[in-house]
């Protein structure tokens, strides 16, 4: 992609509810709707607790969604996941989160592993996580000043519903 980077989780420090607007625009938008609407539920609360975790730990200079999903490429099981959350501080929002997703039964809690880690393939094409994890843009700005971003997206392209929505999620 020959674009601007944006950061997915632009403001998420200082305004929590962006992650809100993201997780919520990825699990719409990445097959959400179908099926049992408990799944796209346990699903975002996982997604949540990951992207709250790559914000609160503080080895993390620069969180981002690719960051959020490297954690479940990198664990084999749920109980791996768990040791990521063990040294969250009690009331953390990763924590709270993570307690919500992990109120499903062990056969469950691997099949909404699975299902985000499904939403989120598209993160595993560097072009894809590195657009939506630069610092080109500051979408920040757009509030206290007059901005003008022009984004030109295929309708045909299978990133768009992943890169679209996150982006005007931050708005």
């Amino acid at each position: 992609y020959n674009s601007h980077h944006f950061d997915g989780l632009e403001g998420a420090r200082e305004r929590p509810v962006f992650v809100t607007n993201v997780v919520e625009a990825i699990i719409k938008n990445t097959g959400g709707g179908i099926g049992d609407p408990i799944y796209d539920h346990a699903e975002g609360a996982l997604l949540t607790a990951l992207i709250f975790l790559q914000l609160e730990r503080e080895d993390i200079a620069f969180a981002t969604l690719k960051g959020a999903y490297q954690v479940l490429l990198n664990t084999e099981s749920v109980e791996e996941i768990d040791t990521y959350f063990a040294c969250c501080k009690q009331g953390s929002r990763a924590k709270q989160s993570y307690n919500l997703f992990k109120k499903a039964s062990p056969n469950m809690a691997g099949n909404l592993c699975l299902g985000l880690g499904t939403r989120l393939s598209l993160l595993q094409n560097y072009e894809i996580a590195d657009l939506m994890c630069g610092t080109d843009m500051d979408l920040l700005q757009l509030g206290r000043t007059k901005t003008v971003y022009f984004l030109i997206l295929s309708d045909q392209d299978p990133p768009t519903p992943l890169v679209s929505p996150t982006f005007f999620s931050l708005m």
